[in-house]
């Protein structure tokens, strides 16, 4: 994940953000928000904070934990749309060794995309 990524989805929550260093401690990152000090997030509520940032960006993401699989996640990308019900329009898929690796794959995606279209 790039800080970029994480300051942008960090600011629908918190406002503007800064980010100290993007390595995780403990499934943990750490940034500092705009009222001064640090603050901690962990790996669950980020993968949740990717999905409500997908779809105020007009995507949803779908994803699972491949626990049959040698535990790894996939995450699917499809337009926050009627089409999304159907999975023959999905957008973009993403494997990774865990299932919030994977949304974090995809967040970065719609990032990429979102700025292609500026």
């Amino acid at each position: 994940m790039t800080k970029e990524l994480l300051q942008e989805i960090l600011e629908f929550t918190s406002g503007n953000v800064w980010i100290r260093e993007l390595e995780s401690r403990n499934n943990d990152f750490e940034y500092l928000c705009n009222v001064g000090g640090w603050a901690i997030i962990n790996k669950y509520q980020l993968a949740f904070m990717c999905k409500d940032y997908a779809l105020r960006k007009g995507y949803i993401l779908d994803s699972q934990s491949r626990g049959y699989c040698r535990g790894k996640g996939i995450c699917f990308v499809y337009k926050d749309d009627w089409t999304s019900e159907f999975p023959e329009y999905c957008l973009e898929s993403f494997s990774a060794d865990s299932e919030i690796e994977s949304i974090l794959k995809a967040s970065e995606w719609i990032k990429k995309e979102k700025d292609n279209d500026m």
